[in-house]
């Protein structure tokens, strides 16, 4: 089975990832304007190359130019034995044109493969030309390569552009590149063959990804069947790294995926968050900045508590951003910087209440962006999210066409964590009707048994419930057990990251 991603539970961004984008249009331009031109056919080289390696088999008494002899492996070397064992050699003046012929087969097809692209502008260990690690990346084998490439950079690219900004991230990328080359040839210093492909670089952004978004959840299409999983990067991405340094331990030959290469970024990316992590740059720099490009003109005193915050003084903030309340009291920007200082001061209770001021702002603004993704910071950033709060937001989702499978999950949520709270009981109701509508009548009746059980059950709604969930009505909902047991399987699923 083979799991492809689809998406993750972090779709926001505060503004365009505009060197994400750029990198994905310039490689596909690349490699459009090399296709259409011809410039990356390599079939004329493969053509030349096939011919003289096959001159060289059944004319085992030629000498095999240089450049050609590492096509030439065992096998050949034997079967040419052999032959020349068996066979009349020719005269000698014929013996010389043909060599001639064979030299110059060779020497023309080495002389396109050296005006290929993947030539002129791949990183070739042993060439050792460190300007083209800033080139490489930029060049693609085929279509399936640069697709794939640029998926995965699409997935995760433009989430960590938007932490650590465009210069950042920029240093990122073609750093990863650069470290990504570097372990490659350190394995394959005498290689011959060109480094090409964005993965390397790619892969540096996805250690950032671990170290920045470890908590998120990227949803998996399980190959060749239709069930959807969703795993925390955290689980996924150090399981990606061990794969790759299996496959680079039996390596033997600079050939096909350079799996070093992946690793090398990889490592890149973590090292390059972790210090960002541990030197509080983001905190510090990268977010007010940001923050001050995007926002509004604002109250002075937003912009000086979101510093004292920072600076750790949180009376202060607390203080000033009171007083913007005062006179703003739907404020966003205001109300969204009182549930970060509730999250500095580590206070669970007012970070619940901050929360739930700020989503049910979200709600009435319709800023539908902002709401799922404080909704999933929330409910997926570990921890238990309050029932009060799981409620609101699914109420919301569920309303909004494509979501509704993002409401379920919450509601199942609520179901799990909060079993015996009277809000489980609407939650399974929901679930109910929810599964119904998305399909699964499965899962539509156990959802509705299970509301039929939970003792907030009002009498007016079980002979509904009943019906709905295909079983009779057993008695009073007081004599029913005091919770669930056990959850209904659940379609949950989360959109894809925004563009």
């Amino acid at each position: 089975m083979l799991l492809f991603p689809l998406g993750h539970s972090e779709t926001t961004v505060r503004r365009h990832p505009w060197v994400s984008w750029t990198l994905i249009a310039a490689c596909v331009a690349i490699h459009l304007y090399l296709a259409l031109t011809g410039m990356g056919d390599r079939s004329q080289v493969v053509s030349l190359v096939t011919r003289a390696a096959e001159m060289a088999l059944t004319r085992p008494y030629l000498e095999i130019p240089e450049p050609l002899a590492p096509v030439c492996d065992e096998a050949c070397t034997e079967d040419r034995s052999q032959r020349r064992a068996r066979m009349a050699w020719p005269a000698p003046d014929q013996v010389a044109r043909e060599q001639e012929e064979l030299d110059a087969l060779v020497a023309e097809a080495w002389q396109l493969r050296d005006d290929l692209p993947s030539r002129r502008w791949g990183f070739v260990p042993a060439q050792r030309e460190w300007s083209r690690t800033f080139t490489y990346v930029f060049l693609h084998g085929d279509l399936l390569h640069l697709l794939g490439n640029m998926y995965f950079l699409f997935l995760t690219a433009p989430f960590i552009e938007d932490r650590f900004g465009r210069a950042l991230f920029g240093s990122l990328y073609f750093g990863s590149g650069l470290l990504a080359a570097a372990l490659h040839a350190s394995f394959f210093p005498q290689s011959d063959v060109s480094l090409i492909g964005a993965s390397g670089a790619i892969a540096g952004v996805m250690g950032a990804f671990l170290v920045r978004l470890a908590a998120v959840r990227i949803e998996f299409l399980v190959l060749p069947t239709r069930w959807r999983v969703r795993l925390p990067a955290f689980v996924v991405l150090p399981l990606w790294l061990a794969q790759q340094l299996y496959e680079a331990s039996s390596q033997q030959e600079a050939f096909g995926v350079a799996w070093f290469a992946h690793v090398g970024g990889f490592l890149f990316g973590v090292g390059f968050a972790g210090v960002m992590k541990l030197m509080a740059i983001e905190e510090h720099y990268i977010h007010p900045g940001i923050e001050r490009r995007i926002g509004i003109t604002q109250d002075p005193r937003l912009e000086q508590a979101m510093e004292a915050r920072l600076a750790g003084d949180l009376v202060t903030a607390r203080r000033l951003l009171q007083a913007v309340l005062v006179a703003q009291p739907g404020h966003l920007d205001a109300l969204r910087e009182s549930y970060e200082l509730a999250l500095a001061a580590a206070d669970p209770k007012q970070s619940a209440a901050a929360a739930q001021r700020l989503l049910e702002a979200y709600a009435r603004a319709d800023e539908h962006g902002l709401l799922a993704g404080l909704v999933r910071e929330v409910a997926y950033g570990g921890g238990q999210a309050p029932a009060r709060f799981l409620q609101a937001a699914a109420a919301y989702l569920e309303k909004k066409p494509g979501d509704e499978a993002f409401a379920l999950d919450l509601y199942q949520q609520i179901t799990r964590h909060h079993p015996a709270d009277p809000l489980a009981f609407r939650a399974w109701v929901r679930r109910g009707d929810l599964a119904r509508k998305l399909g699964d009548a499965g899962a539509a009746r156990a959802a509705y048994s299970e509301a039929l059980k939970h003792p907030a059950c009002p009498e007016p709604m079980r002979e509904r419930l009943a019906g709905l969930a295909g079983r009779p009505v057993r008695g009073p909902a007081s004599e029913a057990p005091a919770g669930p047991s056990r959850p209904a399987p659940a379609r949950p699923g989360n959109p894809r990251p925004s563009r």
